[in-house]
């Protein structure tokens, strides 16, 4: 039977804005504007919509399952959402590619200490991250990748924060004389987040159950450090 509480990163957090969010009050299918009921109502869909995920594919997904599964009806669904995939997007929205924890570990000086440790830290918390969050983030990137311009908006808007940490970090290790000065900021940001991403989504299949979870948390700590501290440390 599947969980019906909702999860707090998703149903909890519209109804904890109140009846505003981004400074805008948010409005139904019926040009009404929520108030904290329709909000929490909002929240359960959305939570139920991510917990099916879970077991059913974007294709496969139905209205009829998302309202059983925040006990209450189609006509409800309906009053929020104009389809499923509209749904998927509102739950998607709900995430970041890392929590603040994990955007705080990566904005330090990464010259002061042997970087590894953090580094590891970093890829180890950004997997966890990732497994929490799994069938979303892999529904949005392969909605993406088949070229949904929603979705891809949803993962380019979801990056930002920590693509611009990382950027900047790797332009401070050029800056510093521990990378090269032909690496690229930005493109060096985007292939650690690619790598970390790819890392975290392959750690969990039958593939990588030959390799050790924790060798691969260690390869991709050691690219995160060539990338942002001292070559000679993280060798």
């Amino acid at each position: 039977m599947t969980d019906q509480r909702a999860s707090p990163t998703i149903a909890d957090h519209r109804s904890r804005q109140g009846a505003r969010a981004g400074g805008r009050r948010l409005i139904n299918q019926q040009g009404q504007a929520m108030g904290r009921k329709g909000l929490a109502t909002r929240a359960k869909l959305v939570a139920a919509c991510a917990a099916l995920l879970a077991h059913h594919g974007l294709r496969d997904l139905k209205v009829a399952d998302i309202a059983k599964e925040a006990r209450t009806s189609p006509a409800t669904f309906y009053l929020y959402f104009n389809d499923v995939t509209e749904a998927v997007l509102a739950a998607v929205g709900e995430l970041s590619p890392a929590t603040p924890a994990i955007l705080a570990l990566i904005d330090v000086d990464w010259g002061r200490s042997d970087p590894l440790p953090r580094a590891r830290e970093v890829a180890a918390a950004y997997a966890a991250y990732w497994a929490d969050h799994a069938a979303l983030f892999h529904v949005r990137n392969l909605a993406a990748d088949e070229g949904d311009e929603r979705f891809r908006h949803a993962r380019e808007k979801a990056v930002r924060p920590v693509l611009a940490i990382l950027a900047a970090k790797s332009a401070d290790a050029v800056k510093r004389g521990w990378v090269p000065a032909h690496i690229d900021a930005h493109a060096a940001a985007g292939t650690i987040l690619a790598m970390l991403e790819r890392v975290s989504a392959v750690i969990r299949t039958p593939a990588a159950r030959h390799i050790e979870a924790d060798a691969m948390i260690d390869a991709a700590a050691w690219l995160i450090a060539c990338t942002v501290a001292p070559v000679r440390q993280a060798v």
